[in-house]
């Protein structure tokens, strides 16, 4: 249902999906531009991922209504994580993907923040590819400062880097390096993403699953 009505009201374009096997979980962690990052996210691929999401977000009118029927992970702020992370890493045991915004909050304007370290333990643990995901458009549909959560129709742009297998996660060392990794990777999907939406030029394998335009 999704397919047939958000993809082409926001015009979703993917690239580099392909590059997911399907013989095993995954580590997704993106760019976080709105609340319609979890739809983007999952429209181009034909497996569900399991999100990890602030407990806040459940509040959200429709929007909560999502994370539940996704069977996302609630995250406390101010609560130990410890739970939700075993959950997490149970589902990549499982060969399931996990989905997850290491900035830990939408942004302002549309660029890449900060990435938060709390995706490390999954990264070390997880024993899975890290696959590094730019999103570019979903900003402009949705943005932070919008008071009622609708959506404008748009152009959004999605691009599946390469993935980072586990010997590379492994020899980024500690915290402060798989975060400097990561950050990296995310930061050249996005850019990808940005400068196709930007001019139209795709990156390359495109798979459309939006009208054209």
């Amino acid at each position: 249902m999704l397919r047939l009505s958000a993809a082409p009201y926001l015009g979703v374009r993917a690239v580099g999906q392909e590059q997911i096997r399907p013989d095993q979980g995954g580590l997704l962690l993106s760019n976080h531009q709105s609340f319609l990052d979890p739809v983007v996210l999952g429209l181009p691929l034909d497996r569900s991922i399991t999100f990890l999401a602030r407990d806040s977000l459940f509040r959200v009118p429709l929007f909560g209504r999502y994370l539940k029927a996704m069977k996302t992970l609630p995250i406390a702020r101010n609560a130990p994580a410890t739970a939700v992370m075993r959950d997490a890493l149970a589902a990549l045991e499982r060969g399931e993907l996990v989905g997850l915004f290491p900035e830990g909050t939408r942004t302002a304007d549309g660029s890449l923040g900060d990435l938060k370290p709390g995706f490390v333990t999954l990264a070390r643990r997880g024993k899975t590819p890290i696959y590094p995901v730019g999103i570019a458009g979903a900003f402009e549909c949705l943005p932070r400062s919008r008071r009622i959560p609708l959506p404008s129709p748009g152009r959004v742009c999605v691009v599946f880097g390469e993935p980072i297998p586990t010997e590379e996660i492994a020899a980024a060392g500690g915290a402060a390096g798989i975060v400097s990794l990561v950050t990296e990777r995310i930061a050249a999907a996005h850019a990808l993403a940005v400068s196709w939406r930007e001019t139209g030029e795709e990156p390359g394998g495109v798979d459309a699953i939006g009208s054209k335009g």
